[in-house]
């Protein structure tokens, strides 16, 4: 199987030049699949095709478990991969937690809540707009013509949030009373990014998305629209990845033995 004949190459420490293909580097590849090739008792216990695309299950003597996914064109190159652990068991957290991101326009958002869902060990369910399906575009560039769409969104959100799930959202445009009144007694994080306005500008150019003015009306209401903030952070001078350390920082505080949440 060629999924085991790649095993083994980066097993042994051999080149895999001869499993894989464009796009896929053979260090990507090793890269991906080494916990896999170290763990010892490994056994592709289940494996689908479905056209180019093949699933398989893997388990190790020590109970971990992963899900390979790849591409194959003939059965000999794999062209795409994808490795996915089998996390430990979600129990939820008491009373929730909720994450509200506020910013201008191209303040980086979208990219700390990405980052830091995709990086956290617990599953947070990331809302990037507050608001479910597609709406017309008018509905959009009006807010306040929305009537009750977001209030019954966050409500909704508030409630998977109260059943011990974590969930983080951006401010899309709202008063923060908004999602007070929603969110209630979960604990809730308000985090605040700070950019100036040139590179708001900049990071909105050529977004085809965006309506233009976007950067200059938020960058005008940020800071001036109610919000106070737990954590204020300026995302011109940080990483995403220092951002999100900040974020995690804060959030680690907050959890004490019997789950409850301090600030």
């Amino acid at each position: 199987m060629l999924l085991e004949a790649l095993l083994s190459a980066v097993r042994q420490r051999n080149s895999t030049d001869l499993y894989v293909s464009s796009p896929l580097s053979a260090g990507e590849a090793a890269r991906s699949l080494r916990p896999i090739a170290d763990a010892m008792e490994v056994e592709i216990r289940w494996s689908g095709i479905n056209g180019s695309r093949v699933d398989a299950q893997i388990v190790s003597g020590d109970g971990r478990e992963w899900r390979v996914v790849f591409m194959t064109d003939d059965d000999s190159r794999i062209r795409e991969l994808w490795v996915f652990q089998r996390p430990e068991p979600f129990r939820g957290v008491e009373g929730g937690r909720a994450v509200v991101v506020d910013g201008a326009a191209g303040a980086g958002k979208s990219t700390l809540m990405e980052r830091f869902a995709d990086t956290e060990d617990t599953p947070w369910v990331l809302f990037d707009e507050v608001k479910l399906g597609r709406i017309r575009t008018n509905h959009l560039i009006w807010l306040e013509t929305c009537g009750p769409l977001h209030r019954g969104f966050l409500a909704g959100i508030a409630a998977l949030a109260a059943e011990g799930n974590q969930v983080i959202m951006p401010s899309s445009g709202l008063a923060q009373q908004v999602f007070s009144d929603a969110l209630g007694a979960i604990p809730t994080l308000w985090v605040g990014l700070e950019c100036p306005l040139p590179v708001l500008m900049e990071r909105n150019r050529g977004r085809e998305g965006r309506w233009a003015g976007l950067a200059e009306n938020s960058f005008a209401q940020f800071g001036v629209n109610g919000w106070h903030y737990d954590l204020l952070l300026d995302s011109n001078a940080l990483s995403p990845d220092a951002l999100v350390a900040e974020v995690r920082r804060v959030l680690a505080r907050w959890t004490v033995p019997g789950g409850a949440a301090t600030k």
